[in-house]
């Protein structure tokens, strides 16, 4: 029977407006939100006075030159000693993989066709 809504603001103006129509004036956000909100918060100080020793260090960049662990053939296994197999003076690397660099490498390697696979996979079915 009774009720609060408002049905257009024109038919009862008691109630405020509930709804925008054509013609309204805009009112942003912003001009309802108090002052101190407005404003920046939570500020602290960019360098405190413990930088040297506290948790707050300037983080600073070392190189460190390239190094490859793994073994080079050239030098252990020279040309010249090499037996011809099956016509190639390759190197025997039996240690290839000894080295994590090298092993890493291949898993990646594995991994990539192992997703590629699949793909084309559930692609054909």
């Amino acid at each position: 029977m009774y009720s609060t809504k408002s049905i257009h603001k024109h038919i009862n103006p008691n109630y405020p407006q509930t709804y925008n129509s054509i013609g309204d004036p805009y009112k942003g956000s912003l001009e309802s939100l108090p002052d101190r909100w407005k404003q920046k918060q939570f500020v602290t100080q960019k360098f405190p006075k413990n930088a040297d020793n506290g948790f707050f260090v300037k983080q600073a960049y070392h190189p460190e030159p390239y190094i490859e662990i793994a073994e080079k053939y050239s030098q252990t296994q020279p040309l010249e000693k090499r037996k011809l197999g099956f016509g190639s003076h390759d190197a025997s690397k039996t240690g290839e993989f000894t080295c994590s660099k090298s092993t890493e490498r291949f898993r990646s390697l594995v991994k990539h066709e192992n997703r590629l696979m699949e793909k084309h996979r559930i692609q054909a079915k």
